[in-house]
């Protein structure tokens, strides 16, 4: 009765096991990315790329459930107030239409983020000038999901293997 007992705790802990959400998250900090309608000074478009495999994240391995895109774009007081910016990210033709302040602007996820983050931990983004001028500061992003599940099925299999070498030895 003990041996089936243990066996169906270590079925539990080995399932919920690798259920326990894992959060990813690379911040990039920005120098020099000033967006310009004028000719000769600043940019209009700027692509860069995240990369949440420096964080610990296996694309081969662990899966991501949800993502979270927050961006620090804010007027550079030229004292216009009408500056606004598009950011595409992977699965959005238009890019989604922001307003630029000094608050953080969040974004959500696209369904073909999803399959760019879990493929290869990579997720490509543009941000565009659309009207005014502003600047670029920072860029982070928050991946949570699920790590891969084999250490804690080797360890629930390396537990039963005790309590049976156990039961023998008591037994025998």
């Amino acid at each position: 009765m003990k041996k089936l007992f243990t066996l169906i705790f270590l079925s539990i802990v080995s399932v919920t096991s690798h259920a326990v959400p894992m959060t990813w998250t690379e911040s990039i900090a920005f120098e020099d990315v000033y967006f310009s309608g004028g000719k000769d000074d600043g940019i209009k478009k700027y692509t860069y790329t995240h990369d949440i495999t420096n964080d610990g994240f296996h694309p081969d391995q662990d899966s991501v459930l949800s993502y979270s895109l927050s961006f620090k774009l804010f007027d550079d007081n030229s004292g216009d107030g009408k500056e606004i910016a598009v950011i595409k990210q992977a699965g959005y033709k238009r890019g989604d239409r922001v307003k630029i302040s000094f608050d953080d602007i969040e974004l959500g996820n696209s369904s073909l983020g999803f399959y760019s983050i879990n493929d290869d931990g990579l997720l490509e983004l543009t941000i565009k000038r659309k009207k005014g001028d502003f600047i670029l500061a920072s860029s982070t992003i928050t991946a949570t999901g699920i790590p891969e599940p084999a250490p804690f099925i080797l360890f629930s299999v390396a537990l039963v293997g005790f309590s049976i070498a156990q039961r023998k030895r008591k037994l025998g």
